[in-house]
């Protein structure tokens, strides 16, 4: 999305938008919007994976030092792929035919919880 907007659409008036046609480019730039999705949305998923009560579980007849982690919130998971959906639906091409099926077809269609 953002590349068709910096590159294809605003490269031809503002030159310097020609390094957005570079995969390296683009890849640190969905690094850095990775991180920060995770640094700032981090916190709110965690929040509501605690008020959803999706915690862990620990057995009584486990080592008392485990106890502690009773309430722990599990699914982790959703926050890494938002931390991946994101960026890539934000940096790719979306005209790339590797690109699309990473969006839609791996996570949509529940072939990643295979």
């Amino acid at each position: 999305m953002l590349y068709w907007l910096l590159y294809e659409r605003l490269y031809p008036f503002f030159r310097p938008f020609r390094i957005f046609r570079f995969l390296t480019v683009r890849t640190a730039f969905a690094s850095l919007t990775a991180m920060l999705i995770a640094l700032f949305i981090g916190p709110w998923v965690i929040q509501k994976l605690r008020e959803f009560q999706i915690g862990q579980f620990v057995r009584e007849d486990g080592p008392q030092s485990h106890l502690k982690k009773t309430g722990t919130p599990t699914m982790g998971g959703i926050l890494i792929v938002i931390a991946i959906l994101v960026p890539t639906a934000l940096w790719s091409d979306l005209s790339n035919p590797l690109a699309s099926p990473t969006i839609t077809s791996r996570w949509c269609s529940g072939a990643a919880w295979d």
